[in-house]
Order: structure tokens, then sequence, then C-alpha cells
């Protein structure tokens, strides 16, 4: 749709941004990983990271289609990298620069594995300068 909304209107292709809140934040995580050549950035507020809720063996037409109950308490925790892996297994033959996010949670909705987890992921993007960049806002 993005594309396609490019070659209809005259889009600045190094200015293509993707948000959203809760849900919202959960697709704009999913968008990033998934079409890192079609989007520059995106903030998402308050949503898990991409692959999270991923089940095995579920489809769109799986009742309910993939959800997690893990996912969605804050109950599954990962390192840095092991999110990073999971996000660019789904598109291995992409070598181009990775979309820079940004992400506001809130310190009251994180277990503190997973506050530890998004402070060393914050921590690798600052020290190692990786083409995805993570922020922070603990409210």
């Amino acid at each position: 749709m993005v594309k396609y909304a490019g070659t209809k209107y005259p889009v600045d292709t190094n200015r293509t941004f993707v948000t959203g809140t809760s849900s919202g934040a959960m697709m704009t995580q999913v968008l990033l990983g998934a079409y890192p050549e079609v989007f520059k950035a995106g903030s998402a507020y308050s949503g898990v990271p991409d692959g999270c809720f991923a089940v095995p063996g579920s489809t769109a037409t799986t009742e309910p289609p993939g959800w997690s109950n893990n996912c969605a308490n804050g109950q599954v925790t990962k390192s840095a990298k092991e999110w990073g892996d999971l996000t660019r297994s789904y598109y291995p033959e992409y070598k181009g620069p990775r979309p820079r996010v940004q992400m506001y949670v809130s310190a009251t909705t994180l277990e503190r594995e997973s506050q530890a987890t998004l402070l060393t992921m914050i921590q690798l993007a600052r020290n190692k300068r990786q083409h995805s960049q993570i922020s922070q806002l603990l409210v």
C-alpha cells in the first residue's frame, strides 16, 4: 500500500514512518521488521516487540489467531540479540539499513526482566551504533 501510494502521489521515500499505540504499536514493530526497505523509522507506544506474538502453527483462521498470553502479560523475555535475530530472520536476504525505532513504555507495565532487556537493547544501540536506534521514556 505504501509503495502504491508512492507511485500515485509525490512521496519522499526517505521520510516514510509508521507509528501506533497498543495493538497499533505491535503492528508498528511488525511493519518495521517485515518492510525495512519501506519504512525509515517508527515510534511505538505501549506495544510488544516484533515476533513476541508469534505462535508456532497458528494461522489467521485459528481461534484466536496466534494469541500469546505470555507476550500480552509481559512474560516473554529475550536478550536484545535474540529479539534482533528473530526480526532479521523474517527477511534474511535484506542487507540494507534497518529502520530506527523509538519505544515508549511505562515502568509499571514492565516486569523487571523486561526492563533489563529494554535497557540492554538501548545500551547496545548506543555502544555499537547499530542501524536501529532504540530509546525509551519511563513514565
